[in-house]
């Protein structure tokens, strides 16, 4: 592909037509992209194992364990996607920096509170 330099006069039609490549690659990103929230789908075990990144023993040990919340109609066993997403949420730990700064905050927050200067009743 060869592209001949822009010019200044021909800034404006060059402008235009990146704009409308733009577009169309927003366009195609937002039909290929996968939705930000989970959805409230349900799927099976072997989907929720393979979303957990887990063996599907893992899956029902935290299943009997009641550490994963799950729904049986009937024989299967249905987990909301929303629900699998709450949890990773729930077990992710901390990094350092994260640990130190909230360890910084409650320190300065306790430091606070001790000195500010509680009434006493009068008897």
């Amino acid at each position: 592909m060869t592209t001949k330099p822009i010019t200044f006069e021909d800034l404006p039609s060059a402008v235009g037509q990146l704009l409308k490549k733009l577009e169309d690659i927003e366009r195609f990103i937002a039909a290929q992209s996968v939705p930000d929230k989970p959805s409230s789908e349900y799927v099976n075990a072997d989907s929720a194992a393979e979303i957990l990144h887990i063996k599907k023993s893992t899956l029902y040990n935290k299943i009997s364990g009641k550490k994963i919340p799950y729904s049986k109609p009937g024989k299967h066993l249905l987990f909301l996607r929303s629900d699998l997403f709450a949890y990773l949420s729930k077990t992710r730990k901390a990094s350092l920096s994260e640990t130190q700064l909230a360890i910084e905050q409650e320190i300065e927050a306790n430091l606070s509170e001790s000195f500010t200067r509680k009434k006493r009743s009068r008897s």
